[in-house]
């Protein structure tokens, strides 16, 4: 079992083969995920949700899941221009905590030369933006990282080693993001 901190930053999930579509990080059921969906509202609000638990966290996750914004790129676009266009393949893909950004989903991957990738949908670039600098903050911690956006779009690129390989794969996906 993983810790809370854990499944908020990462996820939990056993290394699988590369999949080819982003996994949430537990089923809220047997079914495929669903598309994209329009927010919350009034007459249909989010339950509220114990998010100190990993049950609490894991609901989260599937109404992440379940009313995911309907943004351009979405985080598929993102990981299928990178593994597409650019050919660079994308291990590790799954749901993470959009929450804790203000994000209402986000997934994230990582590449062979350890480039970690994640991906946040918001719910307008007002909100996408307000993401960009709660996030961006820890870029004064973390080095080689940084968080772009576009429209609703967030892409955070951190290069885990200080490899040659890690550093162009950065640069592509990040003159990709901004191409989109």
């Amino acid at each position: 079992m993983c810790s809370v901190w854990a499944l908020l930053v990462f996820g939990c999930s056993k290394k699988d083969p590369e999949p080819t579509k982003t996994e949430p990080s537990a089923a809220p059921s047997a079914s495929a995920p669903t598309a994209p969906s329009a927010a919350p509202s009034a007459a249909n609000p989010v339950p509220p949700i114990n998010e100190n638990s990993v049950a609490g966290i894991m609901e989260k996750l599937a109404e992440e899941l379940k009313n995911r914004p309907s943004v351009q790129p979405s985080a598929e676009k993102v990981f299928d221009t990178i593994t597409g266009k650019l050919a660079i393949p994308i291990e590790n893909k799954k749901q993470i905590a959009g929450f804790t950004s203000g994000a209402r989903y986000c997934s994230m991957g990582m590449t062979k030369h350890d480039v970690y990738l994640v991906v946040c949908e918001y719910a307008d670039p007002e909100s996408a933006t307000k993401g960009v600098e709660r996030t961006s903050s820890t870029n004064k911690v973390i080095k080689r990282r940084e968080v772009l956006r576009r429209n609703s779009t967030t892409l955070a690129i951190q290069q885990s080693g200080e490899s040659k390989e890690a550093e162009a794969e950065a640069k592509k996906i990040h003159d990709a993001f901004v191409a989109l």
